[in-house]
């Protein structure tokens, strides 16, 4: 009987410690709800349509077209595990920043622009300020990856 109670036990404690990447309930190591961890894909970063200094300009796979006198946020979420760039690479004109909470933003030099989170969580900066009459840039992001994982245009007017 004692080889039974304890045969159950263990296996009950091995079933609320594993992993189950698919069951929508986060258990074992993942850092999210089926993602994280050592067993588990990448948890996603999630981009949400507005942040704290308006229209998030990195919501959506949809080229944009903004107002140039206009601010808007530089927002995403980025889980536990996640890493995430964005590069910025201008055909004219430049763009002013503020506000650069948990983003690591590189020097403008020729055009081109690099940021990168410095830790998981919610990162937001204040993007604006754009510089001439018009004019338009391409988002490169990379997530969780050192190739492109998607791109878009933006255009200010």
């Amino acid at each position: 009987m004692k080889n039974l109670i304890l045969l159950t036990m263990v296996s009950f404690m091995f079933a609320c410690n594993s992993t189950d990447c698919t069951n929508g309930i986060q258990d074992g190591n993942e850092t999210g709800i089926d993602c994280g961890g050592s067993e588990c894909a990448t948890c996603s970063i999630d981009y949400p349509t507005n942040g704290i200094h308006g229209q998030n300009i990195l919501f959506g796979d949809a080229d944009l077209t903004l107002s140039g006198s206009g601010e808007y946020s530089f927002k995403a979420e980025v889980p536990v595990g996640s890493t995430l760039k964005i590069i910025l690479t201008s055909n004219g004109g430049a763009w002013g920043l503020s506000n650069k909470v948990g983003w690591n933003v590189g020097s403008y030099n020729n055009g081109v622009q690099i940021f990168e989170v410095l830790n998981p969580g919610v990162v937001d900066l204040k993007f604006g300020s754009f510089s001439g009459n018009s004019g338009e840039f391409l988002i490169q992001y990379y997530e969780n990856s050192t190739t492109v994982t998607k791109q878009k245009t933006v255009t200010w007017n």
